[in-house]
């Protein structure tokens, strides 16, 4: 049987979201220091493995890539747990990182486009 409430010409007030999404802050600090900690670990294995055998540099130049894969499962795992905003963070260090090599790379070119080759 229903209740009849208090108030019936009052319309109830939503209850605000208090659920913690994350800091973007915190995520792009997390996704810099992923990638610069898993560049260096990858590194050290690749620089061992090389030492090793030549015949591991197929595999050193896939395990470079790790870096990288190893933001985009920062990201996905973030989000899952339900920490979007730390998820963004992370993804906006992968796109900063992006932004950086392009910065690199054109300032290659800018030097290069000064100097005559020996001409």
């Amino acid at each position: 049987m229903n209740m009849p409430s208090e108030n019936p010409g009052q319309v109830p007030t939503p209850v605000p979201d208090t659920s913690d999404k994350g800091s973007l802050l915190i995520g792009f600090l997390i996704g810099w220091g992923a990638m610069i900690g898993a560049t260096v670990v990858v590194g050290m294995i690749m620089a061992v493995m090389m030492r090793i055998s030549s015949a591991f540099g197929l595999i050193a130049s896939i395990a470079g890539f790790l870096p990288l894969a190893s933001l985009i499962a920062l990201i996905v795992w973030f989000a899952q747990k339900g920490k979007t905003r730390t998820a963004l963070g992370v993804a906006a260090a992968f796109g900063s990182l992006i932004v950086l090599c392009l910065l690199l790379v054109a300032a290659c070119f800018g030097l290069m486009s000064g100097t005559n080759f020996g001409r």
